[in-house]
């Protein structure tokens, strides 16, 4: 099959240096700066989704959540993409500068220095993670300003000068660090400001004394203290669920108690009984049975008279957190996939169910299921029992990148399972179940 030329953007002689539609692979940020500027613009509000992801649970480990932080305020004042350049530029500078700074202070000479900096804020690690859309990766270079400010503030302590300004500027750099970084930046490079901190205090111990060395660190490692203080105000959602929902109990229970406290007072509140509460949840499960370990039946949406198959819903082995839709290599490789091709989105049927519904290899094929449709082409295979079509998750990007969709912004490659799924939750544990089963019927096109 042809490759598409999108997919090699350095062979086209047609783009302009004013169009940022190539450098817009960053879907999960883009959206994410979009949704703030909606939020805030059309209705005059800054959503905490950025704190309850997860089952309604505080998620701060996501990096592209920019609500309460500040840089959201390039998301608000800049269009997305640019925000998104903005930011990388601002931090590459600081990254850049600080690090010089450093080696400035290290014995290096000009050059030198800045060969070194230029190594560090240009280097392979920040060049992948910009082009895989890691923006939390920029505030790295955050962390050779903190080891500056340090190196600047452990100076002037030692030499009994004034600490004011050092000491702000220590405390207003670690809280920026935090407030953007949290957790990500903590894993990586900021070991590495408390290695310098650690290696300059018993260095100037051996040269100075060990009490002296101590009073001269204590000043900047509170201004930084302080910061990161400053910055724990995106714990609070945290700290504010963990009140709400204090842990009772840490045993696992074979005969639910925590599980029946929970049902029984639910039907209270509700004027109802417990086997009414697991009825209107799609349980089977009554009286006792619902409070201990016991099958249940899979739920499927749809009519098995309109809708024959069984959708599958499977992931590629090739798949990093759904991010690699706008891969060239993603589609190159597809085919180590088992029944997929490259440079296709297949759905893969029984050749049965092929000769039963009328479909060839590669006919188009429009799958549709109680909830939505998509279209994508048919693969014959063996691999798939009879009644079920299985369509791997991944495609249907329409402004993942210049790869991920067909035309950037309006249409998509392939098609998205999830517009296939219903937006169907166990009630209990608020879990989607949308594995458990969805059926749909297919048509050629």
């Amino acid at each position: 099959m042809e490759v598409p030329e999108t997919a090699r953007p350095w062979a086209t002689t047609e783009a302009s240096l004013s169009d940022l539609t190539p450098f817009a692979d960053w879907d999960p940020v883009l959206s994410t700066i979009l949704s703030l500027r909606t939020y805030l613009f059309e209705h005059g509000a800054i959503p905490t989704w950025n704190y309850m992801l997860c089952g309604g649970r505080p998620e701060l480990s996501v990096p592209f959540s920019w609500a309460y932080t500040w840089p959201s305020l390039f998301g608000y004042s800049l269009p997305p993409i640019h925000a998104v350049i903005a930011v990388w530029i601002v931090m590459t500078a600081v990254g850049f500068s600080s690090l010089r700074g450093l080696l400035r202070r290290w014995g290096a000479d000009s050059l030198g220095a800045s060969t070194g900096a230029c190594l560090y804020a240009f280097s392979g690690c920040f060049a992948a993670r910009f082009e895989a859309g890691h923006i939390s990766v920029a505030f790295f270079h955050l962390v050779p300003l903190l080891m500056l400010l340090f190196e600047i503030g452990f100076a002037r302590a030692l030499a009994g000068q004034p600490m004011f300004g050092a000491a702000l500027m220590t405390t207003l750099g670690s809280f920026l660090f935090m407030s953007a970084g949290l957790p990500h930046a903590l894993m990586h490079f900021y070991p590495a400001f408390l290695l310098l901190v650690a290696l300059r205090v018993a260095q100037t111990a051996g040269a100075r004394g060990t009490t002296r060395s101590l009073r001269a660190a204590a000043v900047p490692i509170t201004a930084h203290a302080l910061g990161l203080w400053l910055a724990a105000y995106k714990l609070w959602p945290v700290i504010q669920w963990q009140l709400a929902y204090p842990r009772q109990r840490v045993m696992f229970e074979f005969y639910s108690e925590t599980l029946k406290e929970a049902l029984e007072k639910h039907a209270k509140k509700h004027s109802t009984t417990v086997d009414h509460v697991m009825e209107v949840c799609f349980y089977q499960a009554r009286g006792e049975q619902a409070f201990i370990p016991h099958y249940e039946e899979p739920w499927t949406d749809g009519d098995p008279k309109e809708y024959p198959l069984l959708f599958v819903d499977h992931k590629s082995r090739l798949n990093r957190e759904g991010r690699s839709a706008n891969c060239p290599w993603y589609y190159e490789f597809k085919d180590l996939d088992p029944g997929d091709e490259s440079w296709e989105d297949v759905a893969k049927i029984n050749p049965v169910d092929g000769k039963k519904f009328d479909i060839g290899n590669g006919d188009r094929i429009r799958l549709t299921s109680p909830t939505g449709s998509i279209e994508c082409t048919a693969k014959l295979w063996e691999g798939v029992r009879p009644g079920t079509v299985a369509k791997c998750y991944g495609q249907g990007h329409w402004a993942y990148g210049r790869l991920a969709a067909k035309v950037f912004g309006k249409a998509p490659r392939g098609g998205n399972n999830n517009d296939l799924i219903p937006a169907v939750y166990d009630r209990l544990s608020g879990s989607t179940v949308r594995h458990a089963g969805t059926r749909v019927k297919i048509e050629k096109i």
